[in-house]
């Protein structure tokens, strides 16, 4: 069976040589809804990363493919996606609900990706790898005070799939991790798990990284207040992989501007 693609633009060139090598048919979705070389049916789609970097893509892309679901074209719906707050899949989900057709998502996926990242900036900042790259740059020498990270404790909020992913990798190195969530449950790769409101105080007074990997809902949005940052350590970073609502943002920069005040620093990925 010959390849049919569906595809969003723009179709960035290592993918339009990857069809080419597959002699693929394809077909281009705009974000009018025009179909570019439309074909009665497609056995694959796909939607590329380069369609969200423009402008407002995101709701008028799902919006129209929405769209080929209400109009029969779609017998199949997957979504990559983390997160509970992604309001623009809202009409995509309605739609293939109303069809009846299947959907899917890939629960898991991106705990090993984001706990590598977490443990990559850990290292980074015992390590002081960013002053010893603007050292390098500039082609000057200074001895740096490092520190071993091995016995630090890394205190995740959020105890779920990537959260016990940082904690086993965490551990693997010689940390100690500790994990919050808002009910008791399985410790996982966590020595503690704290939960409650005294448990996430004790979580951040502990840690030496507060990793952030809790979902945005309406009950952890600025969870990290002014008060939860004033309990770590001044020595202490935190490290945001969650939703940027989740942490109080004019508090952490304010935090962030007075000297000897926690967090040391922070690394936000949201």
């Amino acid at each position: 069976m010959p390849l049919t693609v569906l595809a969003t633009l723009p179709l960035p060139a290592q993918h339009e040589a990857e069809l080419r090598e597959l002699n693929a048919e394809v077909s281009t979705l705009q974000f009018d809804g025009i179909i570019e070389n439309e074909l009665p049916s497609w056995n694959a789609a796909m939607i590329t990363s380069a369609a969200f970097r423009l402008p407002d893509s995101g709701a008028a892309l799902y919006e129209q493919l929405a769209d080929l679901v209400r109009r029969g074209r779609v017998e199949w719906v997957h979504f990559c996606a983390a997160g509970m707050d992604g309001q623009m899949f809202i009409p995509l989900i309605r739609a293939a609900h109303a069809a009846g057709i299947k959907m899917t998502y890939c629960p898991g996926v991106y705990a090993t990706p984001i706990a590598q990242y977490v443990i990559a900036h850990v290292l980074s900042c015992t390590r002081m790898l960013r002053e010893h790259a603007e050292q390098q740059a500039s082609k000057t020498w200074a001895p740096l005070m490092q520190r071993d990270p091995r016995g630090a404790v890394v205190g995740v909020v959020g105890a779920g799939g990537i959260g016990n992913e940082v904690a086993r990798m965490a551990t693997a190195l010689g940390m100690r991790s500790i994990g919050w969530r808002r009910r008791a449950g399985s410790f996982g790769s966590f020595e503690d798990i704290f939960t409650g409101e005294e448990g996430l105080d004790a979580l951040l007074m502990e840690s030496d990284f507060v990793v952030v990997a809790v979902p945005n809902t309406p009950q952890t949005r600025n969870l990290i207040n002014t008060e939860k940052l004033a309990l770590m350590k001044p020595s202490a970073w935190i490290i945001n992989v969650a939703r940027g609502a989740v942490i109080d943002e004019i508090a952490l920069t304010t935090a962030l501007q007075i000297e000897s005040a926690p967090p040391a620093g922070a690394v936000l990925d949201v």
